[in-house]
């Protein structure tokens, strides 16, 4: 949920507020703001303008950590788009 939000956030920032998210770089770094609580870098993120508008996606690799279970690690992605005007 944490990930899905800071795409959204991200690609509205890039959307709206040339200002704040003018650049790709800036986009991401907003991501990375928006992802509380994640350990996550601006590498986490891709930027790209699509047919929809600013479009943001991010990945997240999750590690289980319930007790005498090994299921792993497993790759948690998120993409956002906001019209741009």
């Amino acid at each position: 949920m944490t990930l899905a939000r800071a795409v959204e956030a991200a690609a509205r920032c890039g959307a709206v507020n040339k200002f704040k998210c003018g650049t790709d770089a800036q986009i991401r770094n907003e991501a990375v703001l928006e992802a509380w609580g994640l350990s996550l870098s601006p590498a986490n993120f891709t930027v790209i303008i699509d047919s929809c508008g600013k479009k943001v996606q991010g990945t997240y690799d999750f590690t289980f950590i319930i007790p005498f279970v090994s299921l792993g690690t497993r790759t948690l992605t998120a993409t956002a788009c906001y019209p741009t005007a």
